[in-house]
């Protein structure tokens, strides 16, 4: 049985960093595990890794609104944002320039700016593209930060509500597109494509969960399994798969029952669980791109035969490396460049 608790949300809620944890390991195991399938039993296990990513936007959702509370105003919280993930974003992009020489230097302006490349290109007609595939996600956060960040200072208490009317807004848009063609719908519907309206349901209900925890108001309680079945729903219904369905409502479930549950707490402030969450950007930012040349050195050497060995040594090996990063490379950079109080 489940010891219930509640979470004081004035201090620092540790269980967060291990869910972290939990999102990096799930989303590079897909990435080595399924997206290669060279290795039947861990691509049964991290069949739907992906949806670490998912995991990922609703721990946004609730650590972003809890930030927005404590940032004087939208000058002051994009600031803190950018230089919160800049270090290790400027030292995956010196890294990938020493592995991928000669290299279109342009490619680097999306990631180090945080900007979309399809927004760069619409604003000032410079075609590039990212140096890894997983920065779409970066620039979905970002496009996050910059609309949640004004809609509080605007909004305060409703801002939730205006992020999950935009997801409404993507879904009314998709459907009258899909079923009454008109150059409107399709403008409407492209529009929120290029923002990641897609994504925001998972925002909105991390958003939500904070709100409900801090206020104890039930109406928001209602919000939380609303974006949550709809959030589960949509991808279920993109991809065809009543199992990604379950999956998605399980990790809603298991966020929200995070504040509460004593034993999910214990579970994920474990060591091994602390260490990933304290690696998992830096991990994320690098993994994708080393990836492919080590697996490439050890498939000539041992074969495919030895994968899954081989692969569980890349998997801890890069981890390693970005623990490093995280924990002795972000901070000398922050005090070096002043930015310990961002």
């Amino acid at each position: 049985m489940f010891l219930l608790i509640r979470v004081n949300l004035q201090e620092r809620l540790k269980h967060l960093d291990g869910l972290r944890g939990l999102a990096i390991i799930s989303v590079f195991g897909y990435h080595l595990f399924v997206v290669n399938s060279k290795s039947d039993f861990f691509s049964i296990i991290f069949r739907y890794g992906d949806l670490g990513v998912h995991l990922f936007f609703l721990i946004s959702g609730f650590v972003i609104f809890m930030s927005l509370e404590k940032s004087k105003n939208f000058l002051t919280f994009i600031k803190k944002r950018y230089f919160r993930l800049f270090p290790s974003m400027l030292f995956a992009s010196v890294l990938y320039c020493i592995m991928f020489y000669p290299f279109d230097a342009l490619n680097l302006l999306p990631g180090l700016t945080f900007v979309d490349p399809r927004i760069i290109n619409l604003i000032a007609e410079i075609n590039t593209k990212e140096i890894s595939a997983v920065f779409w996600t970066l620039f979905i956060e970002f496009k996050f930060y910059y609309i949640v960040g004004i809609a509080y200072f605007a909004l305060k208490e409703k801002t939730g509500i205006f992020i999950g009317f935009l997801y409404l807004f993507y879904l009314a848009s998709k459907f009258l597109n899909l079923y009454f063609p008109n150059q409107i719908f399709v403008y409407l519907y492209d529009l929120g494509k290029l923002m990641g309206f897609a994504w925001f349901s998972w925002f909105a209900t991390g958003i939500f969960i904070y709100k409900q925890i801090s206020t104890k108001k039930i109406f928001y309680f209602y919000l939380i399994c609303l974006f949550s079945f709809l959030s589960s729903l949509h991808l279920s219904v993109q991809y065809g798969s009543v199992p990604l369905f379950i999956c998605c409502v399980l990790i809603n479930f298991l966020f929200y029952l995070s504040f509460y549950s004593k034993k999910i707490i214990s579970f994920f402030t474990n060591n091994f669980f602390l260490a990933f969450g304290l690696a998992s950007y830096p991990l994320y930012l690098m993994h994708n791109f080393l990836l492919f040349p080590i697996q490439s050195k050890f498939e000539k050497i041992f074969g495919v035969e030895l994968y899954a060995i081989y692969s569980l040594i890349t998997f801890f090996g890069i981890s390693f490396f970005s623990l490093l990063i995280a924990k002795h490379y972000e901070p000398i950079f922050k005090k070096k460049m002043n930015l310990k109080k961002l």
